[in-house]
């Protein structure tokens, strides 16, 4: 959460006062100096979701934090979020790049098995940075993360690359997040924050082969927006379409309380979708079941929903 909190703040200081900018700054060299301690355990420029330094995983899960076979390897997201972020050296982003490789559907004879049947052959990037033993994972909100990591550092594009592009389009093109949302996003299974993520993605380049997917991407946020049932709901569609130069109305919804912005979750470790031998994508009670969300450890923070308001704030203004 911090690392979305600062891709925030960065996004938003320059339309800030001086003051503002002040404390933004201090905000986000504070968050930057924690990074260190989620560094790979192998010293490599990668990072993952809990600490290294010190270990622990699910540190508030009194259940959780006591499987060790819960541990989670280095990841796509987090690291392509921190380069993001941060400055790193043209060394480090290239390595990045040769690892989202290695670690990509179809290498040294891994597959991706917890997918859709027509994303099987696509050479798309994985989730996660483990050992041969970690199943290749696709995930449409992260594999944005990672393209807006290429994008943004101009790299050229590769077979990978253009693979994982296929991917998103392909998903929003066919409905797929709102018809098999847990499917294409184990990990962010919500297609308001999917669509935010693609939105995200897309805004800043000029990129017209992906035109049409644009255009679907516009016409289901003012679907989802018409729908919205909630302040935070209402807040990142809304965020999303003024993204990508739409003007939209004042969120009709009240001020949400403490107790909304604590409840609002932005992703989850799906745990029954982990564990190989339990899944079976072909079976819809089983499918039902892993997407259950009292099963699904959720992933909740007050600081990063008053990032999202103050975003949309900003946005709002830009388009005045």
């Amino acid at each position: 959460f911090p690392v979305l909190i600062n891709f925030i703040l960065q996004d938003v200081i320059q339309f800030l006062s001086a003051e503002d900018q002040k404390v933004v700054n201090g905000i986000i060299t504070a968050i930057e100096s924690n990074y260190s301690n989620y560094k790979s355990r192998d010293n490599d420029p990668a990072y993952g979701f809990y600490r290294t330094t010190p270990g622990g995983h699910y540190p508030h899960g009194l259940l959780l934090s006591r499987f060790d076979s819960l541990k989670l390897p280095d990841d796509a997201d987090d690291t392509a979020l921190i380069y993001l972020t941060k400055n790193h050296s043209k060394e480090d982003i290239h390595w990045l790049k040769e690892k989202l490789a290695f670690h990509a559907n179809l290498q040294r004879g891994r597959k991706v098995k917890k997918t859709l049947p027509r994303y099987e052959k696509l050479q798309a990037y994985s989730t996660w940075f483990g050992s041969d033993k970690v199943y290749v994972d696709f995930d449409i909100s992260v594999m944005c993360n990672v393209m807006r990591f290429v994008f943004e550092n101009d790299l050229p594009l590769n077979t990978h690359d253009l693979d994982t592009m296929k991917f998103i389009e392909s998903v929003i093109l066919n409905d797929e997040h709102f018809n098999h949302t847990f499917i294409v996003a184990p990990w962010y299974p919500d297609t308001n924050i999917i669509l935010y993520h693609v939105s995200r993605l897309l805004a800043p380049f000029e990129k017209p082969e992906y035109n049409l997917l644009k255009e679907k991407l516009t016409a289901d946020l003012e679907k989802q927006l018409a729908g919205a049932a909630s302040f935070m709901e209402y807040l990142i569609l809304s965020t999303s379409l003024l993204r990508i130069g739409i003007k939209v109305k004042e969120n009709p919804f009240p001020a949400p309380t403490d107790k909304e912005l604590k409840n609002f979750s932005w992703g989850v470790t799906p745990i029954l979708y982990t564990i190989d031998w339990f899944y079976n994508m072909k079976n819809r009670w089983v499918k039902r079941l892993v997407a259950s969300k009292p099963l699904n450890y959720q992933f909740r923070c007050p600081a990063h929903c008053l990032a999202l308001i103050l975003e949309n704030l900003v946005y709002r203004e830009k388009l005045l």
